[in-house]
C-alpha cells in the first residue's frame, strides 16, 4: 500500500465540482483539508491522502518475484536461450550532483521462452555482480552526503535504479526497462566512471555467459558547486569552477582589502544581483520567496540549472534573464547551505546563545570566519528581502532559514531564537554587506 497526497485549489460555490472534488467524494481517504503550509496562491489549497493498493510488478510477475530469477520458468534448454538489448551502451555527459538522467532500452528474449530475467550491476574491471533495485531512495538529493558515499564508484549502486529490475519474456516479445541515475555526492572534478548492465537468465551470471545482455555505461562527471566543501570552493580564488584547470587545494581565506572574510565569490555574486534587483524594483512587487508549486517543476528546475550554469562558468550574472527568475537565487542559496558537507551554524553555539543570553553578534565569536560570514551574509540578504517585499509569513522565513543553516531535521527552539535575533539585528540595515557588522565581529 501506498500513500498518496494530492492537492487541489477548492472550488467556489455553484462551480462544476473538480476532478479532486469527486475523487474525495467516491474515494475512502485519510484525510482533506487545508495545506497551512503553502501560503503562495490566492484560492485555499487543500489536499487528501489516500492509500493505493500495488502489486509492485503487477499479477502478471508475481511468479518472477518468487523465482527471484528466471531457471525455475523455463522447462527446456535453458542454454538456447539468450537476450540481446537495445541500444548497445547507456552514455550520460555532464553528470552533476542530484540532477536525475534516464535512458530506455528494449529487452528481447530469442530462442524459446517464456523465461524470466534479472539485472545485475557489474563495475568496470571486476566480477561482482550486483542485483539492481527497482527504486532508489529519493531523499538523498535533499541532504548532506555521508562519508560512507564520498567514492562514488563504489557507492554506484546505490545512485542507480532500473525498472522493472526483473520480468518474464516469451520468445521474441521485448520489453522496456527504463534506466535512472541520480548521484548524491561532491563532484570535484572531471571523471569517467565505467560500469555494466547485466541482462540475465541465471540468478548467478558469470563474465562470459553467451545467453546475457550486457549494456556498458559510461557516466562523464564535471565538478559542482553543490555540496563541494567549503575549504574547497574558498580556494578557488578568480578560477571557474568549470575550467581546463583542475581544483586548488584549501588555502587562506578569501577576505576583502580591508581583510574582512566573506563567503565564495559564486555565493556573493548570486546575493549581491538579487540586491541588485530589489532596489530596482518599487517595494513590495519582488517575488523574491520560493514557490514550491513552480520550483518543484521541470520548469523551476531548469532555471536553477541555468542559474549554476552561469556561476560554475563564472559567467557574469545578467541583467534580465527570462530563464532566471529572482525567485531562483533564493531556492539557489537555500539548497547550496542544505547540501554542504557541514552546517555553517553549529548546534552548540545555538544552545550556548539561549543558555548564556550573550548578543548574537558575541555568540557568533565561536563560529569559524567563513561559516560566520556565511551566516551573516545571509541572514542580512534575506532580512532586508523580506522587511522590503514581504514574503507572505516571516516565520516561514526564519524557519526555512535556519533548517538550511544547522542542517536539523527538526528545528529546535534554541537555533530558531539564534536566527530570528539575527534577522531583527538587520531589519533596518540598509547596507549590504554589512560591512560595519563584519568588522565588529572579528
Amino acid at each position: 500500500m501506498h500513500s498518496i497526497c494530492v492537492r487541489k485549489s477548492m472550488c467556489r460555490h455553484g462551480q462544476t465540482a473538480s476532478c479532486f472534488d469527486r475523487i474525495c467524494a467516491l474515494q475512502p481517504r485519510h484525510t482533506a483539508t487545508t495545506a497551512s503550509s503553502v501560503s503562495q496562491s490566492d484560492h485555499r489549497p487543500v489536499f487528501a491522502c489516500f492509500k493505493v493498493p500495488w502489486d509492485g510488478l503487477g499479477a502478471s510477475n508475481a511468479q518472477d518475484d518468487e523465482d527471484d530469477d528466471g531457471e525455475g520458468s523455463f522447462q527446456g534448454d535453458l542454454s538456447a536461450l539468450s537476450l540481446s538489448v537495445k541500444p548497445s551502451e547507456a552514455l550520460v555527459s555532464e553528470a552533476k550532483p542530484d540532477r536525475l538522467h534516464e535512458h530506455s532500452v528494449k529487452v528481447t528474449l530469442s530462442g524459446g521462452g517464456p523465461a524470466s530475467f534479472k539485472v545485475f550491476l557489474c563495475e568496470n574491471g571486476s566480477n561482482d555482480f550486483k542485483p539492481v533495485s527497482g527504486s532508489r531512495d529519493s531523499t538523498l538529493k535533499d541532504r548532506p552526503a555521508s562519508s560512507d558515499d564520498e567514492d562514488t564508484e563504489k557507492a554506484l549502486s546505490r545512485w542507480l535504479s532500473v525498472s522493472p529490475p526483473r520480468g518474464k519474456l516469451k520468445d521474441g516479445e521485448s520489453k522496456e526497462v527504463r534506466i535512472s541515475i541520480c548521484m548524491s555526492v561532491p563532484m570535484l572534478q572531471r571523471k569517467v566512471i565505467e560500469a555494466s548492465l547485466v541482462f540475465s537468465l541465471s540468478k548467478t551470471p558469470s563474465a562470459g555467459s553467451q545467453q546475457d545482455a550486457k549494456l556498458p555505461m559510461q557516466i562523464k562527471t564535471e565538478p559542482s558547486i553543490f555540496r563541494m566543501p567549503l575549504s574547497i570552493l574558498s580556494a578557488l580564488g578568480s578560477q571557474a569552477i568549470i575550467s581546463d584547470q583542475p581544483l586548488p587545494k584549501p588555502a587562506a581565506l578569501p577576505s576583502t582589502p580591508s581583510g574582512l572574510c566573506l563567503p565564495p565569490k559564486e555565493v556573493m555574486a548570486v546575493m549581491q544581483w538579487i540586491i541588485r534587483v530589489s532596489r530596482d524594483e518599487v517595494a513590495g512587487s519582488l517575488r523574491w520567496w520560493p514557490d514550491p508549486l513552480l520550483d518543484s517543476v521541470r520548469k523551476g528546475q531548469d532555471e536553477l540549472h541555468e542559474l549554476v550554469r552561469y556561476l560554475e562558468n563564472g559567467w557574469p550574472m545578467p541583467a534580465n534573464c527570462s530563464q532566471m527568475p529572482p525567485r531562483v537565487a533564493t531556492v539557489f542559496i537555500f539548497r547550496w547551505l542544505m547540501l554542504l558537507p557541514q552546517p555553517v551554524l553549529p548546534m552548540h553555539i545555538c544552545e550556548m546563545f539561549i543558555q548564556e543570553r550573550p548578543t548574537v553578534k558575541a555568540a557568533l565569536q565561536g563560529v569559524a570566519a567563513l561559516p560566520r560570514a556565511i551566516i551573516v551574509c545571509t541572514t542580512s540578504l534575506f532580512a532586508q528581502l523580506s522587511s522590503r517585499h514581504g514574503s507572505g509569513a516571516d516565520a516561514a522565513v526564519v524557519q526555512r532559514m535556519t533548517k538550511c543553516l544547522t542542517h536539523e531535521a527538526s528545528i529546535s527552539d534554541a537555533s530558531e531564537q539564534m536566527v530570528n535575533a539575527l534577522m531583527s539585528e538587520f531589519r533596518r540595515c540598509t547596507q549590504w554587506p554589512p560591512m560595519n557588522y563584519l568588522a565588529a565581529s572579528l
